[in-house]
């Protein structure tokens, strides 16, 4: 089990995100080992009695629930029980380590919360329901989930290191926001949606019901009304729209005036759970539907670029798009596979209809109406799924963003790293290479097991390509962790001048745990940083190592407790990193394979034999010869670990999250 960083949780608040922050958290802790012997506890604070019995209750219920369906050990109650203290007593979260606040969106409420708070405690504390900036409350920031996080465990975060560490290690998928921003990103796209799918209800396009299952029928989701009435969502959506009103200049925030019957309805439901399914409407209306929709997704990701509010750019709004609402697929991928001009017709009869897309703002006037939102920057220019690149004060900060995935490598990110390291120009101070979040943790493992010998023969060619490519640039660069830097991830570092770390990020080159060796020029860089005794011992064995022995080793070049990508751009723009110059080896005569020695058995170790006879015998064969011909057996390394059984079986077994049963052959 990872290390986690607190093991003793507040939650301030017991509505609906609270009791599902509970048992969500409650059972996580379970499962990851923390028991109350252990020093694990949960604190549940409110004011009433009545809310901490209700969320008490609905917790129960909803891990007796997982018990009954078999998604949970039913040791599991016991131990979630032994953990949670309730309390009205709010002096009782001095003993946490981490507060998490869900109190109601009311302003007053949460600065009154946080500024009490302070005179028991300086641990973290993190709103989870806040469509208001936390400095504006006194919150240290921002832990946003979609819906309370015994659903899905994915948030939008601003917040302090240590507190991203633990969701990570919580096995949260974190995209990180703008903390200055209201309304961050989910909430003003899904606060628009319910708009327009009120106001369609308003104007006579269709019922409640029939509105509801159009909109999921063209793009999936389930539906405005039935995810308001799945999370009792209608004044929240309410606040959100208020709290962006307040901050929004006077000719956007028209989007956020809240529709009467949204107000009307508070908490009743939309939906009766057994009407039948709604017939599609004539053609007309169904393209009235889909081009509101549209032109409020335009709206939508023209504001995310424009603020830059997501850290990895329309990618990693993309991908939380499609996480977070359930669509069919990322609002970009859906805006790119429809004409520009349509969307661009459609924004331009919102704004003339006064509808929900607003006039140009006042230094726009007299161009197109609809610049403000201007779809066509939304739908026509490309963005990458992968990757993002940034400038600031000079230095290029290039970001690999599949979170969901912890920014594994595929053949896709490989080709987009390939597109931005081309267009890097040689005047920046230096160029960053990092994931969302701090991690790269290597390549996509998922995507070998469906690969024939030549497509992965392929995907490492390219890999060792754009690998090169990046050890090549004319300019400085970093590669900067704040979590995993293994297989694929490692690589990239190696192929840096410089590695800056936290000292909780982990290295390793966990390859032969797998059924393979490392095939991004992992078995020739390691010992560009790393002694010939350290980098066999680190690549035969697949550990993974803590920063401060990665530092120790001389793989890590600096440590830093504070944000890895700003201290690397620091030490970029004070030219603290000098390009280093790798001159190739001298060649040596070639040596047969069949000649080198065989790797020792290591049944401690619980590895395959045949793979690591494979590597042993490579790492023998390239002893000694230039760079680039070791860098151009490696591949043919790796295609002789594919053929062995041992890989399939490797490979296998990760996905299933087994140990696996080596044939040595």
């Amino acid at each position: 089990m990872a290390r986690l960083p607190f093991t003793r949780i507040g939650i301030a608040g017991a509505g609906v995100i609270g009791s599902g922050n509970l048992a969500g958290l409650g059972v996580r802790l379970a499962e990851l080992g923390v028991t109350a012997e252990s020093g694990g506890r949960i604190v549940l604070y409110d004011k009433f009695d009545a809310a901490i019995i209700a969320a008490m209750g609905k917790a129960r219920d909803s891990i007796d629930f997982r018990i009954t369906k078999r998604r949970l050990k039913p040791e599991i109650r016991d131990v979630f029980g032994d953990m949670v203290r309730q309390t009205t007593t709010l002096a009782d979260l001095a003993e946490c380590d981490l507060v998490l606040e869900s109190l109601p969106e009311d302003r007053d409420l949460k600065r009154q919360f946080y500024s009490a708070l302070r005179t028991h405690t300086k641990a973290p504390a993190l709103s989870t329901t806040s469509a208001i900036p936390p400095a504006h409350i006194g919150a240290d920031g921002l832990a946003h989930p979609f819906t309370p996080c015994d659903r899905r465990w994915f948030i939008e975060f601003a917040g302090p290191a240590a507190a991203r560490l633990w969701f990570q290690r919580m096995g949260w998928t974190c995209y990180d926001v703008k903390p200055e921003i209201p309304g961050f990103a989910i909430d003003p796209l899904l606060s628009a949606l319910v708009v327009e799918a009120v106001c369609m209800v308003e104007e006579g396009l269709g019922t409640v019901a029939e509105v509801n299952d159009w909109f999921d029928q063209l793009f999936g989701g389930s539906g405005p009304f039935n995810v308001m009435d799945i999370t009792k969502g209608n004044p929240l959506v309410v606040s959100v729209l208020t709290s962006m009103y307040q901050h929004l200049e006077a000719w956007e925030n028209a989007w956020f005036a809240s529709p009467k019957k949204l107000i009307d309805q508070g908490t009743t439901l939309w939906l009766d759970p057994k009407r039948p399914a709604a017939a599609l409407p004539s053609p007309d209306v169904l393209m009235e539907i889909e081009d509101r929709v549209l032109a409020t997704f335009a709206w939508a990701q023209e504001r995310v670029d424009r603020e830059g509010i997501l850290r990895g750019g329309l990618g990693a709004w993309n991908d939380l798009t499609r996480r977070a609402l359930g669509f069919k697929a990322g609002v970009g991928d859906i805006l790119n596979t429809h004409e520009p001009g349509r969307i661009q017709r459609a924004a331009r009869r919102h704004s003339a209809e006064g509808m929900h897309f607003q006039p140009s703002p006042p230094d726009h006037q007299g161009s197109d109406p609809c610049s403000s939102v201007d779809p066509r920057r939304a739908v026509l220019t490309p963005f990458r799924h992968d990757v993002s690149v940034r400038e600031e004060g000079g230095v290029a900060i290039i970001t690999i963003t599949r979170p969901e995935q912890m920014n594994a490598i595929r053949r896709r990110t490989l080709l987009e790293l390939a597109e931005v390291v081309a267009g890097l120009s040689p005047n920046l101070a230096g160029a960053v290479f990092t994931g969302e979040g701090g991690i790269l943790a290597g390549a996509d493992v998922e995507l070998f097991a469906k690969m024939k010998a030549e497509q992965l023969l392929g995907y490492i060619l390219l890999g060792q390509s754009v690998f090169a490519s990046i050890q090549g640039l004319p300019i400085p660069t970093i590669a900067a962790y704040d979590g995993f830097a293994l297989g694929g991830g490692a690589e990239l570092g190696a192929a840096c001048d410089a590695r800056i770390m936290t000292p909780w990020s982990m290295f390793g080159q966990p390859e032969v745990t797998l059924g393979l060796i490392p095939g991004f020029g992992g078995t020739v860089r390691t010992f560009d940083w790393v002694s010939a005794e350290k980098g066999r011992f680190l690549l035969e064995t697949g550990k993974k190592i803590l920063a401060p022995l990665a530092l120790e080793i001389g793989w890590a070049t600096v440590l830093t407790d504070d944000d890895v990508v700003a201290e690397a751009c620091r030490m970029l723009r004070e030219q603290r990193v000098p390009k280093t110059s790798l001159a190739p080896d001298v060649l040596t005569s070639e040596v047969d394979d069949s000649e080198a020695p065989v790797a020792a058995e290591r049944p401690e170790l619980g590895l395959s034999r045949a793979i690591l006879g494979i590597l042993s015998r490579h790492l023998e064969v390239i002893n000694g010869v230039g760079r680039e011909d070791a860098l151009r057996r490696e591949p043919f390394a790796v295609m002789k670990c594919y053929r062995t059984n041992d890989f399939q079986e490797g490979i296998r077994a990760f996905l299933e999250k087994r140990k696996p049963v080596w044939q040595h052959r």
